[in-house]
């Protein structure tokens, strides 16, 4: 049996280290990977280095210049937004995203276009017959979940309104833009045609393929599960109707309740406590076990409409992506899932937001990214030329009023942490935005050389990684996630005494500077390890998800010699239970010491 030490690879254990590498010629964690036995050569691809920035600032050669020689950029995030681009009376109007193509395939930078649907106008929201109340985001109260940023064009200072994609009428709307925004992109010149990599949609004001969970929430900035709509109401009734036969006794077994019917005029989901992580003080929820049916169904719509974006955009021949501004952290329900693993089947690159709070989860998140992309790479049968990418999203100077040489160390331990399990790309957000960006003068500073000083650090590092050869990694050692723990927190019982283990909230690990852990690096820790973050020195073992043993068994037998239970498993969904009772999943599977007893989950 392995101990607990070698659990998703690690062999001992270091504080974490956020100073950059440094090197001259090659970086340190290359020269470590390529002596490694589970480093496999071959890929001809190069690290790239890629800064967001709107129209403004991508056709602006003083910021190109600055952004290419001292921060090494190789690529440009164009954020394509609606209300740019269409007027109030629905003309659309493609004269600035055309000078920024442009300007961008003259300055040689790979093209990555993000979609925002999030930058509406409010004229359109009062016109007669083009929406209705119907089709904005809803908070559980009713109130109209709204934007945490005043990022409206026409009315600057506002925070508006959020149209939901599961409302038919917004859905429609929203695709057709999209639809207009992949045919534009068809008909540009060969030159710029060529540059462009990759196509992202956001559904979120900070930028993310996600459910919106961050609003301005009764005059703050403040966090809370949306979804509360009529038209997404209406669907979740449909959805249970469909997933329990239409039968009530089949549901009250599920969610140990009491309902003679399934409809709307008894499930009444904004009564449940339902919109908010559950901690030790928290008022409880009502039917717990429904609100892992409600995030089901949440995350079965982001999977359709994201499977009909990437339709529009591979039939148009480029490449389509998602970006998640976190796998595994302390909103991920709110974020519309808590397995990503069925959202990512049809797509060509993962993109991961993270932040300096979660460092002690970069290597995990990095793992599991990698781990994410392998499965589909697998099961879609792509070829060597044409495997999943992924990559880390930064973000920007003065984050969080954290200082200079924080932010360096931690954007640094962040880009090696991808680097080294295989991603393509750093993400560099808002360098080059007109809210953010532009709102901190982060722009400006860019173009006059005023960032250089304080970030030199950080130029340093962006300079050794770029262009440098990519990491392929191969594993045949996969360590067990039972995503649904994300579900459960300290108020629920029956989990063999180790409740604590299902708090999904960080907990502090430091306070100066403040850090944070979430659950599964703490599953990773040898046993009496106290609370400090620790990195592997080299790649951890493959994650393998529920998901992945429910639907193909065969991948877990066919490319592992073991699966590592972890703590995690004690929240393991019967489908997922009889997988491993399977006699070549038996002789493979690999229980941690703390692994007693399974508590059931639907």
């Amino acid at each position: 049996m392995w101990v607990l030490l070698n659990w998703c690879g690690l062999h001992g254990e270091n504080q974490i280290m956020v100073a950059p590498c440094k090197f001259r010629t090659m970086p340190a964690a290359l020269f470590f990977l390529l002596m490694s036995p589970m480093f496999v050569s071959g890929q001809n691809d190069r690290f790239e280095i890629i800064y967001m920035a709107d129209t403004k600032y991508a056709k602006d050669q003083a910021w190109l210049d600055r952004i290419k020689t001292d921060w090494h950029a190789t690529g440009i995030n164009l954020r394509i937004m609606w209300s740019q681009v269409e007027n109030e009376a629905h003309a659309l109007n493609w004269t600035e995203v055309d000078a920024a193509l442009r300007a961008l395939a003259k300055n040689k930078l790979d093209i990555y276009i993000r979609v925002s649907f999030i930058f509406t106008r409010n004229q359109w929201f009062s016109q007669p017959g083009f929406y209705t109340a119907d089709d904005f985001q809803r908070r559980w109260n009713g109130e109209y979940y709204l934007n945490a940023y005043p990022q409206n064009l026409d009315t600057p200072g506002q925070h508006g309104k959020m149209l939901t994609f599961i409302a038919p009428n917004a859905r429609s709307k929203m695709k057709q833009f999209y639809e207009e925004v992949v045919k534009h992109l068809e008909r540009q010149p060969a030159g710029v045609k060529k540059k462009i990599k990759l196509v992202v949609p956001a559904l979120t004001p900070d930028d993310e393929s996600e459910y919106l969970w961050h609003g301005w929430i009764a005059g703050k900035d403040s966090v809370e599960m949306s979804g509360y709509a009529p038209p997404e109401l209406e669907a979740f009734i449909n959805f249970l109707q469909t997933k329990y036969n239409n039968d009530h006794r089949k549901l009250n077994t599920a969610w140990a309740s009491k309902f003679s019917s399934i409809d709307k005029a008894q499930i009444k989901i904004a009564n449940y406590n339902w919109h908010k992580q559950q901690g030790p003080k928290d008022r409880p929820y009502q039917h717990p076990k429904g609100r892992k049916a409600w995030i089901d169904f949440k995350t079965g719509e982001l999977k359709k409409f994201f499977e009909q974006l990437a339709a529009v955009t591979q039939k148009a021949k480029f490449k389509f992506g998602l970006q998640f501004g976190s796998l595994y952290d302390n909103v991920m329900t709110y974020r519309g899932f808590y397995d990503p693993t069925p959202l990512l089947e049809k797509i060509d690159y993962l993109i991961i937001g993270e932040v300096l709070e979660h460092e002690p989860n970069f290597n995990f998140s990095a793992d599991y990214a990698r781990s994410l992309c392998k499965y589909w790479d697998w099961k879609n049968s792509r070829a060597s030329n044409n495997k999943i990418k992924f990559a880390s999203e930064t973000n920007w100077p003065g984050y969080n009023n954290h200082s200079s040489q924080l932010l360096n160390a931690s954007w640094a331990q962040q880009m090696r942490a991808f680097y080294e399990r295989g991603a393509s790309a750093v993400f560099v957000s808002h360098w080059g935005t007109m809210d953010t960006g532009e709102g901190m003068g982060i722009p400006a500073r860019v173009k006059n050389g005023k960032l250089l000083k304080p970030y030199a650090a950080w130029s340093k590092t962006l300079h050794s990684y770029k262009n440098i050869p990519l990491q392929n990694i191969e594993h045949n050692l996969a360590t067990h996630l039972s995503c649904e723990q994300g579900l459960y927190f300290r108020s629920d019982s029956g989990f063999g005494g180790s409740t604590d283990y299902f708090y999904n909230n960080g907990f502090q690990v430091s306070q100066n500077p403040p850090r944070y852990e979430f659950p599964f690096n703490r599953f990773i820790k040898p046993k009496g390890v106290q609370s400090q973050g620790i990195v592997s020195q080299k790649p951890g073992n493959d994650i393998v998800t529920n998901y992945m043993l429910v639907n193909s068994p065969e991948y877990v037998t066919k490319n592992y010699q073991n699966l590592q239970l972890t703590v995690t498993s004690y929240i393991l969904p019967e489908p997922a239970n009889k997988m491993l009772q399977r006699h070549d999943m038996k002789n493979m599977v690999v229980k941690d010491p703390l692994f007693q007893t399974r508590a059931r989950v639907e």
